[in-house]
């Protein structure tokens, strides 16, 4: 590759063409132009892979499952989609019945109250952190299994 000839300051000008120059014009070898025509039809590089996307976005907290089932198509989506939504409806009635059970107390009980809402931070905050990992290894392009609720999701005829 030859190098551009010296700009300002003495210093080399930049390149402004991928494969080199010859002078201010780029260089038309057969190679160069092949190299330039099957980046501009294929895009490597510039496609976005949207399976890995739908596999990722099935673990999204509460809706991510609605992506999984119905928008992607690839049966690791819909493994994971299934799995995402046994958990989000376990979270949902786990904290549901506390806030239920935390309303049914008396006034005076403030401490067993307070323990009830802690009870509902930290299980809403490991589903979430549970969620961000899921994504994380989705993402990666491997298939989430949590022991007892894989078992569950592969029994819904979704």
């Amino acid at each position: 590759m030859e190098r551009c000839p010296r700009g300002r300051r003495e210093r080399f000008a930049k390149s402004w063409y991928r494969f080199g120059t010859v002078g201010s014009n780029p260089t038309l070898s057969d190679e160069n132009i092949l190299l330039r025509n099957q980046h501009q039809v294929t895009g490597k590089g510039r496609q976005m892979n949207f399976d890995k996307i739908m596999k990722a976005l099935s673990f999204f907290p509460y809706l991510g499952w609605l992506v999984g089932l119905y928008v992607s198509k690839a049966p690791e989506s819909h493994d994971n989609a299934r799995t995402s939504l046994v958990l989000s409806i376990l979270v949902v009635i786990v904290n549901v019945s506390i806030t239920a059970f935390d309303q049914l107390l008396p006034a005076n009980l403030i401490f067993l109250s307070f323990v009830c809402n802690t009870v509902i931070y930290v299980i809403t905050g490991v589903y979430l952190l549970f969620s961000l990992v899921a994504c994380f290894f989705a993402w990666k392009g491997k298939v989430v299994r949590v022991p007892l609720i894989t078992p569950i999701a592969y029994s819904l005829n979704i």
